[in-house]
Parts: structure tokens; C-alpha cells; sequence
């Protein structure tokens, strides 16, 4: 689980113009990838907030 402002935090970091533009490119596995470092760092700061 994670809280809205670690999401929040990721989510600032993500470079959305180059996700959009790998998703126009159809280019799902390295957009996949952003994405999963998004959330691997959205669950950093959830943990450095909450312990």
C-alpha cells in the first residue's frame, strides 16, 4: 500500500513527455519500465515517511 503523497512525490519525478511519447511509438515495454520505477520509488519514500 501507498500513500497518496508518496505517489504524489514519484509522479513529480516521472517524465511524462517521454512516456507519452514512448506509448505513441507503441513502445509499451521501456514505457513499462518508467512506470515500474515510478512506483519502486514511490514505495521508497512511502517507507522513509513511515518509519
Amino acid at each position: 500500500m501507498l500513500s497518496w503523497e508518496a505517489c504524489e512525490k514519484a509522479a513529480k519525478e516521472l517524465n511524462t513527455k517521454a512516456l507519452m511519447a514512448l506509448l505513441a511509438k507503441r513502445e509499451t515495454a521501456r514505457a513499462e519500465d518508467m512506470m515500474r520505477a515510478a512506483v519502486v520509488a514511490a514505495q521508497k519514500y512511502f517507507d522513509e515517511m513511515y518509519k
